[in-house]
Order: structure tokens, then C-alpha cells, then sequence
């Protein structure tokens, strides 16, 4: 049986979602999305050991994403990975200043 409507409600309800989640939603291996964070080919964030992809860039990779789009992208980005407050949130709503 499929997992994916389990995965679709944590992709909702939490912040974060694993790599292995989101190459389920991708029909891709599990190689294949550690492969795609390595890569930068979707941005990480990493929380203590453990490597997570904010939920809201998948939500909106997906097209299934209800918050407004950030216009400048850099706003939420520091160093080129997602801020935790921003993550947290579970959108770019709020911009961060660049330091």
C-alpha cells in the first residue's frame, strides 16, 4: 500500500521532511534524493546529524503550496541553506537580513 497520503500530511504538519519522504513523493530511490541534496539540487538544512529539506520548498515544488511566494529568494536564504527560523515556520514569509 501506498504511503504517500501519510507522507502528503507530515509534508503539511511539520517543518521538515526526511530525504527518504521526499524521494517516496518523487517516485525516485532513495540514492537518487540523497543524491539530488548532495548536489544542491534541492536545498537542505541541517538539524544536529540528520540532513532535512524544508517542507515549504517541497510543498511549492509540488504546486500544492498555499502561503505566498517570497519575492526575492535571497531574503530567506543565508550561505545558501534555509534559515532554521524560516524553516521552522514553514515558509519565506518572514525575509532575513543578510549579516
Amino acid at each position: 500500500m501506498s504511503d504517500t497520503p501519510e507522507i502528503l500530511e507530515r509534508l503539511r504538519s511539520e517543518p521538515t521532511i526526511s530525504i527518504p519522504d521526499y524521494a517516496r513523493l518523487l517516485g525516485v530511490s532513495r540514492a537518487s534524493g540523497y543524491t539530488y541534496a548532495r548536489e544542491g539540487q534541492i536545498p537542505t538544512i541541517k538539524v544536529g546529524r540528520r540532513v532535512r529539506i524544508p517542507s515549504a520548498i517541497v510543498l511549492r515544488q509540488l504546486g500544492l503550496d498555499t502561503e505566498p511566494r517570497v519575492e526575492n529568494s535571497q531574503d530567506c536564504m543565508i550561505s545558501g541553506t534555509v534559515s532554521r527560523d524560516v524553516a521552522r515556520r514553514g515558509g519565506g514569509t518572514v525575509p532575513i537580513r543578510k549579516v
